[in-house]
């Protein structure tokens, strides 16, 4: 009777680590596939606070040039492309590094820089819009993709306000929120060239005169 006692007890014993290593196996396949997505979840959801953080940064930039400088239609006026950014962007942000006089990178690692201007119409030599470009991650980090962590802004002097363009915009009447199509895009042909602003929200020509 004491053998068979032993005996089953051993089986038992053998059973339960059968069972216990099968548990573990299972709980290591299930950590394998939640760990990477969860990972992109929490780097989603990182992008979208830093990218609607690059928005208000870059609101609170030209209010604060706007107390000191006047109106946002009258820059377009009394100051170059070359100049715009050195004299109404640079001295309003809380620079970590200062690239050039068109490019900056604050303390929260998000790079700024002016992508390009239009003139008002043909006819004049007054600015009528500027793309910013926030890049939420720094230059220097990828992916570098325009619309997962490069975003485009344009400060329109002709209706004096910052407004979300191309991809960004997207982002913004989603409440800050990537939809599953644009998280997931890859790098396209224009990911590196300079991009104009949305056709609703302007044009090369602003199609005002002075």
């Amino acid at each position: 009777m004491k053998g068979f006692e032993m005996l089953f007890n051993k089986k038992l014993k053998a059973m339960t680590y059968v069972e216990l290593a099968l548990v573990l196996t299972i709980i290591g396949v299930i950590a394998a596939m939640t760990i990477p997505q969860l990972k992109k979840y929490s780097q989603r959801t990182d992008y979208e606070k830093r990218v609607q953080k690059a928005y208000v940064t870059l609101e609170e930039v030209i209010d604060n040039a706007v107390m000191e400088h006047g109106i946002i239609k009258h820059w377009a006026k009394k100051t170059s492309e070359d100049k715009l950014f050195s004299t109404y962007f640079i001295p309003y942000f809380s620079v970590l590094e200062k690239q050039s006089e068109k490019s900056v990178t604050t303390k929260d690692g998000i790079s700024y820089s002016l992508d390009s201007c239009e003139k008002k119409s043909s006819s004049s030599t007054d600015l009528g819009s500027c793309i910013i470009k926030a890049d939420i991650n720094g230059l220097d980090k990828e992916p570098n993709l325009k619309g997962k962590d490069k975003f485009n802004f344009k400060l329109d002097f002709v209706e004096e306000k910052l407004i979300p363009v191309d991809e960004t915009k997207e982002l913004y009447n989603n409440g800050w929120k990537f939809t599953d199509e644009l998280w997931s895009r890859e790098a396209s042909a224009d990911d590196d060239s300079s991009t104009d602003a949305d056709s609703d929200t302007g044009s090369k020509d602003n199609g005002q005169d002075d």
